[in-house]
């Protein structure tokens, strides 16, 4: 929530933004997408910017922001979530579909081209956390130009930020 914060306070808008759930549970399960950007995140970091809004409320439009990110999380790992069934279904209409069924999946007019669809799916950010606790190092990068690539990393609360990484 605090990159969504802060992305919103550099831009001015919200940022569509990718975090990959782990699917290895499942025969050649890799990860799915957890969207970042929800009703709640955004309500939160309006939240923020409102002078007027008591800060008992800015902390609770924090926790259901959160809540709902642990929820979107917990589907996407269990397998329901939607981005890689739209991929799939993307690829399968581009190899199967032939003339007036391929327009109407992928044409200008279709779903799968779809302006909110596309960019709901351009991930300005992407964030991931880093499970390797002394890593000596890692790569993130952004996935779109101009966007930003985001690790994160989860440790103990009394140990230091120092000893997450050896340089």
């Amino acid at each position: 929530m605090c990159f969504q914060l802060a992305y919103y306070l550099t831009h001015n808008k919200p940022a569509g933004t990718y975090e990959a759930a782990q699917t290895r549970r499942f025969q050649l399960g890799r990860t799915e997408t957890v969207r970042i950007l929800t009703t709640p995140s955004l309500k939160f970091v309006k939240s923020m910017l409102d002078s007027s809004i008591p800060s008992s409320e800015k902390l609770s439009l924090f926790q259901q922001a959160v809540k709902q990110h642990g929820s979107d999380m917990r589907k996407a790992s269990n397998g329901l979530g939607i981005d890689r069934h739209l991929f799939g279904l993307k690829m399968i209409a581009n190899e199967n579909l032939e003339g007036k069924e391929k327009e109407e999946a992928l044409g200008e007019q279709g779903l799968l081209n779809d302006s909110l669809v596309k960019e709901s799916g351009t991930w300005r950010m992407s964030t991931s956390q880093i499970y390797i606790r002394h890593s000596p190092s890692y790569g993130w990068g952004p996935v779109v130009a101009g966007g930003y690539g985001l690790p994160y990393m989860i440790r103990e609360s009394n140990q230091p930020a120092s000893s997450c990484f050896h340089y």
